[in-house]
């Protein structure tokens, strides 16, 4: 099977170090990581949880 998985994290040091070899230590044999991008994001914009599954962001310190 195929997943696509979202993350939005805040860290101190850059994630491409890092992320990558997390999840490989984590896949099991055959499994693999067939593509992922990691994007700086602006410092202006948060995440608004529109539901238990969902958010959307946003620009700025409007509220919307």
């Amino acid at each position: 099977m195929k997943y696509k998985v979202t993350l939005y994290l805040e860290a101190n040091t850059h994630p491409r170090k890092w992320i990558p070899e997390t999840i490989y230590e984590a896949l099991d044999d055959g499994e693999d990581i067939l593509d992922y991008r990691i994007e700086q994001m602006s410092i202006q914009s948060r995440l608004v949880i529109e539901n238990e599954y969902e958010g959307r962001w946003i620009e700025g310190d409007d509220d919307e």
